[in-house]
C-alpha cells in the first residue's frame, strides 16, 4: 500500500469574484438574526449561556461584500491528504474550509461539494458560501475568517500520517486558533485536531464559541440520526423551545430533512456524552459519521425546509447545482450560547469523518431507538471512537512543524511585537508561529506607532479592537490616529469616549468616513436629526461608491427616503445593480411613488449580497403592489388590498428568500 501522502495543487472552479474588503468598519450595535427572548421553558444552564458573552460588532474585521454572480473558471489552491481508502481537500484560501471528503473503497462522496464559488452573505462580515466543513470561532455566526486566507504548515509525525495544520490569531477574542488535519497510512477516517489558546493579557474568562459546520447532500431519504430524545427547535420567528425527537414524536419528522416545511435550527438534546456524535445516512445505509471529543458535546440539524424561500436559498447559494443541509458540533448544547473559558486556557478535542455502513431498514426505519443503536454500535462508529482515543493518548514530542503552504494575515506577528516593544512577553507560538516576514500593509500604521512614529495619515487600512493599543492611539494628535482610537472605544461599548474620539478627528480634518462614525454613532443614541446631518456631510466629502449606498441605508432608516434616494441614484449612475438598485425601489416606496418602484422590481432587482433571514424583497415587492391597489381604491381596507395585490402581481419566485413560510 502507498503512504498518506500531502500535497497543494490548483482546482479550477466556476467561481463569482471575490472582491477585498471594503473599509467600513463596524461602529454601530449590530443585529443578530439569532437573537431570541428567553422562554420559560429554558433551564439555568442555558438561560445563562444565552445572555453571555455577546459582541456589539465584529470590528475590527471589515465587510467582506464586494462580490458578484457571474461565475468564470477560476483557479483555487488545495492542500489535498491522501492514502489508498480517502482523499481530503481543504482550501487553505478560504477559511480552512474541508472541501471535500472522498471515500475511494465506497466510491462516494461523504460531503457535499459545492460545484461553484458563489459568496452569499451569511457570514459575520457577509461574505460566506456553502459545502464542506466549516470552522466557526469567536461569536454566535459564521467565522469572521470563512473567507480568508490562513497560515498553513507541514506537520511532520513519526507514524507516517499525513497532516497539515492550519492557524490564525483570532482578533475578536483575542486567541490563536488552528485546525490540524490527519490522515493516517492505512486510515479509513479523516482526523481533525480542533485547539484554542487564550493569549491574552486578562485574568476574566474569554467567551467562547465554536461549531464545525459539516454539509452533506440532501436528497428524498437522507435521514439524520443523532443520540438524543429531544431537540432545542429555533426557526427564526419562534422562540427557542424543546420537541420531542423519536417515535412519538410529532410529525413532520425532524430526522427526515426532505419533510421539513421551513428553515430551522434543531439542537439536539444529546443523551451520550463520552463521545458525541452525528450521521447523516441514506437509504442505503450509507452516510457520513461524525465522532468527537466530550468537549464538543453539542450536535445540530440545519435544514433549509421545502417552503418556495428555502429552496430559493439552496439555488442561490448553488446556481441550482444541488441541495444539502447540515449537520453540526459544537462546544455548548445551542448555537445560540458562549461558553467561558478560563484565562490562559489551552481547549483541545479531536474529531474523526469517515464512512457509515449500516443496515438502511433499521436506519431509516419506525423505531428511533433502533435506529440510534443501529449508527452506535456500528463498525464505523468503533473505528472512529478508537482512532479519537488513539490520538489522545499519543505523544506529540517527535511532531516537528515543517515547511510552511500558506501565509495568512499579520496580526498575529504584529501582536508578538507589541508585546515585545511593551516587555509583557510574547505568548508561545512555536506549534502555530507568527514571523516577521507575515506583516503586511495592513499592520502597517500600527509598527509605526510601536517605532514612536507617527498613525499614517488617510484612512487606516487594519484596525484594532484590544485596548492595548488606546495609550498608543492617545500621545498621537493626527486625526487619524484618533479616528483608530474611537473605532477601540466603539467596539468596547464605550460610546461617549467613541464620539469624543469621532469629533476630535472632525475637527483636525473632516473626512467622509469620520462623519460616517458619527452618523451611526448618533443613530444608535436616537439622536436622529444630527445622524441625518453627518450622513449627507459623509456624503459631500466624496465617499466612495460602497460608502454611498451603505449611508443611503442610514438615511432610509432614519425617515429620510428622499435623501436615500438621491444617494441610491449616484450610486446608481457609478456602478448599476444590486444594493443601490434595491435601495432606489425602497426609497421610492417610502416616497409612495409605488409604480416607479415595481417598474424596477419588474427590470428585475439581484442584491448579491441579500443577507440571510432578509425578507425585503419580498416586502418591497408586496408593498409595492399594496400601494398601487390603494391609489386605484383608497377606501379598500388593508385585507382587500392586500388580498387584490397578491393576485394582481404574485410574489416572484427570484424575489422570495423568506426563511419561515409566514413572513
Amino acid at each position: 500500500m502507498a503512504p498518506a501522502s500531502l500535497r497543494v495543487h490548483t482546482l479550477s472552479l466556476p467561481s463569482a469574484t471575490l472582491g477585498d474588503p471594503v473599509n467600513l468598519v463596524p461602529v454601530r450595535r449590530t443585529q443578530d438574526l439569532h437573537a431570541i427572548e428567553v422562554g420559560e421553558q429554558i433551564d439555568d444552564e442555558l438561560r445563562a449561556g444565552l445572555g453571555y458573552g455577546h459582541v456589539r460588532n465584529v470590528a475590527p474585521y471589515l465587510p467582506q461584500q464586494d462580490y458578484d454572480r457571474t461565475l468564470t473558471d477560476r483557479d483555487h489552491r488545495v492542500i489535498v491528504l491522501e492514502n489508498d481508502h480517502l482523499r481530503a481537500e481543504v482550501l487553505p484560501d478560504l477559511g480552512g474550509r474541508l472541501r471535500r471528503l472522498y471515500d475511494k473503497d465506497a466510491q462516494r462522496e461523504l460531503l457535499h461539494v459545492n460545484a461553484v464559488f458563489q459568496p452569499g452573505n451569511l457570514a459575520l462580515r457577509n461574505a460566506w458560501f456553502s459545502g464542506g466543513v466549516e470552522w466557526n470561532i469567536g461569536t454566535i455566526g459564521h467565522t469572521p475568517l470563512t473567507a480568508s486566507t490562513l497560515h498553513a504548515v507541514e506537520v511532520e509525525r513519526p507514524d507516517g500520517a499525513a497532516a497539515v495544520r492550519l492557524y490564525e490569531y483570532e482578533r475578536l477574542r483575542g486567541v490563536v486558533y488552528s485546525v490540524e488535519f490527519v490522515l493516517g497510512a492505512h486510515a479509513r477516517e479523516l482526523l481533525v485536531r480542533n485547539t484554542i489558546t487564550d493569549v491574552r493579557e486578562s485574568s476574566e474568562p474569554v467567551p467562547m464559541y465554536w461549531w464545525s459546520n459539516i454539509a452533506v447532500d440532501q436528497t428524498a431519504g437522507t435521514r439524520v440520526i443523532a443520540p438524543a430524545h429531544g431537540a432545542w427547535k429555533f426557526a427564526y420567528r419562534e422562540n427557542v423551545h424543546l420537541i420531542p425527537v423519536g417515535d412519538d414524536a410529532p410529525r413532520p419528522d425532524i430526522t427526515r430533512p426532505a419533510l421539513a416545511p421551513q428553515a430551522a435550527d434543531y439542537f439536539f438534546d444529546l443523551d451520550e456524552k463520552v463521545h458525541p456524535w452525528i450521521a447523516a445516512v441514506e437509504p442505503d445505509g450509507r452516510g457520513l459519521l461524525q465522532v468527537s471529543d466530550a468537549l464538543l458535546r453539542g450536535r445540530k440539524l440545519f435544514v433549509w425546509g421545502q417552503s418556495d424561500g428555502g429552496r430559493r436559498w439552496q439555488s442561490w447559494l448553488s446556481h441550482g447545482t444541488g441541495n444539502y443541509l447540515e449537520i453540526q458540533a459544537g462546544l455548548a448544547r445551542t448555537q445560540l450560547e458562549h461558553v467561558p473559558m478560563p484565562a490562559g486556557a489551552t481547549w483541545s478535542w479531536t474529531e474523526a469523518y469517515g464512512l457509515l455502513e449500516v443496515d438502511g431498514a433499521v436506519a431509516l426505519g419506525d423505531s428511533w431507538d433502533a435506529a440510534i443503536d443501529e449508527v452506535a454500535s456500528s463498525p464505523a462508529a468503533e473505528r472512529l471512537r478508537a482512532a479519537i482515543e488513539a490520538e489522545s493518548i499519543r505523544s506529540t514530542a517527535q511532531d516537528r512543524v515543517g515547511d510552511a503552504l500558506s501565509v495568512g494575515s499579520g496580526w498575529g506577528a504584529l501582536e508578538q511585537r507589541r508585546r515585545i516593544h511593551t516587555r509583557t512577553g510574547p505568548f508561545d507560538d512555536s506549534q502555530t508561529p507568527f514571523r516577521p516576514n507575515h506583516l503586511g500593509a495592513e499592520q502597517e500604521g500600527w509598527l509605526q506607532l510601536l517605532r514612536g512614529g507617527p498613525f499614517p495619515a488617510g484612512l487606516p487600512l487594519g484596525y484594532q479592537r484590544d485596548d492595548a493599543w488606546v495609550p498608543f492611539l492617545e500621545k498621537e494628535a493626527t486625526p487619524d490616529a484618533s479616528f483608530a482610537l474611537g473605532v477601540i472605544h466603539a467596539a468596547q461599548g464605550r460610546l461617549e469616549e467613541a464620539g469624543e474620539a469621532f469629533s476630535a478627528a472632525a475637527r483636525q480634518q473632516d473626512t467622509w468616513y469620520v462623519q460616517r462614525a458619527l452618523a451611526e454613532l448618533a443613530e444608535e443614541r436616537g439622536e436622529l436629526t444630527a445622524a441625518r446631518e453627518h450622513a449627507l456631510r459623509a456624503q459631500e466629502l466624496a465617499a466612495p461608491v460602497w460608502a454611498v449606498v451603505d449611508l443611503g441605508e442610514l438615511l432610509l432608516r432614519l425617515g429620510a427616503p428622499a435623501d436615500a434616494l438621491r444617494a441610491a441614484t449616484t450610486a446608481e449612475e457609478e456602478r448599476p445593480g444590486g444594493r443601490a438598485r434595491m435601495l432606489r425601489a425602497q426609497a421610492l416606496v417610502a416616497l409612495e411613488r409605488y409604480a416607479e418602484a415595481r417598474d424596477l422590481l419588474t427590470e428585475g432587482i439581484d442584491v448579491a449580497d441579500l443577507a440571510e433571514g432578509d425578507d425585503a424583497l419580498t416586502a418591497l415587492w408586496r408593498t409595492a403592489a399594496i400601494g398601487i391597489q390603494r391609489a386605484a381604491d383608497p377606501s379598500a381596507s388593508s385585507e382587500t388590498l392586500a388580498e387584490r395585490a397578491a393576485i394582481a402581481d404574485p410574489l416572484p419566485a427570484r424575489y422570495d428568500f423568506r426563511m419561515s413560510v409566514d413572513a
